[in-house]
C-alpha cells in the first residue's frame, strides 16, 4: 500500500509540474471516481441449479429468490419462487448457469424466458433494462 501511495504521490506531482495544476485536478477525480459497469439487467436474485435445488423445485433451472420492483422481471410478471427452466432458448441446469447467457445479451434485448410456476410451464417474453453498477 506504501508504495502505490509513493508511486502515486511521484506520478501526481510530475503531472501537475508538466500539466498544469488541472492536469492533477483530472487525475485525482479519475482516481476517487467511481467505475461504473453498463450490462444487461434482469432484474431478479437467483441461485442456479443445484442438487438442493433440484429436490426442492423438481426442475433444473435457476431459483428466483427475489424480484427488484419495478424492473424488468417484475413488470414481466416473474415472481420469487419461478424457476427459469431456458433462457432465450438456452436450457439451465446440469453445468449451464444463466450469467454467461444473461451477459451476452445486450441491454433492450427482448428475450423470451421458460419459467415454470406451481408444475406448469410458461413462456415469458421479457425486455432487459440497461444497468449502471458501480
Amino acid at each position: 500500500m506504501r508504495a502505490y501511495a509513493i508511486a502515486l504521490t511521484v506520478g501526481l506531482a510530475i503531472l501537475v509540474g508538466v500539466g498544469g495544476l488541472a492536469a492533477g485536478t483530472w487525475l485525482l477525480r479519475g482516481l476517487t471516481a467511481r467505475p461504473t459497469v453498463e450490462g444487461p439487467y434482469l432484474g431478479l436474485t437467483y441461485v442456479d441449479y443445484n442438487p438442493r435445488i433440484a429436490r426442492q423445485c423438481c426442475r433444473p433451472g435457476a431459483l428466483v429468490t427475489a424480484v427488484d420492483a419495478g424492473g424488468p422481471a417484475d413488470r414481466a410478471g416473474i415472481r420469487p419462487g419461478d424457476v427459469i427452466a431456458a433462457f432465450a432458448g438456452q436450457p439451465l441446469g446440469d453445468g449451464r448457469p444463466l450469467l454467461p447467457l444473461l451477459l451476452a445479451c445486450q441491454p433492450g434485448e427482448g428475450v423470451v424466458l421458460e419459467v415454470w410456476r406451481a408444475g406448469h410451464a410458461r413462456q415469458i417474453e421479457i425486455v432487459l433494462a440497461r444497468r449502471d453498477r458501480p
